[in-house]
């Protein structure tokens, strides 16, 4: 029988996913002078036309810079909003995960 989850625990186990470390392995500061099309490919296994038609339309929009090498990097400006956005995401994948274990837990 599983017993009922507490919402701290689900967060310690949330927090501990998105350690300090998460920030220095995700691959715009791994790869400070950024990554082709072909490494984005090969990393998320997404056919890479399909990289291609994705790292244009974040270029055209302004979220993505590419330097003369092709490779494509998150313009600096935007780093903070990636953090805010993945807090975001901490707080809503608590939130799921806390009440989809104490719904298995119900039934």
């Amino acid at each position: 029988m599983i017993k009922e989850v507490q919402v701290e625990q689900v967060e310690r186990i949330v927090n501990q996913i998105y350690s300090d470390n998460y920030f220095n392995n995700l691959h715009i500061y791994a790869y400070p002078d950024g990554l082709s099309a072909t490494s984005i490919s090969d990393i998320s296994g997404m056919p890479r036309a399909t990289v291609m038609r994705k790292l244009d339309y974040l270029k055209n929009n302004g979220l993505l810079a590419q330097n003369e090498k092709k490779q494509y990097n998150v313009k600096n400006n935007y780093k903070d909003l990636y953090k805010k956005l993945i807090g975001e995401n901490k707080i809503m994948l608590t939130d799921f995960l806390y009440k989809g274990i104490n719904l298995i837990k119900d039934n």
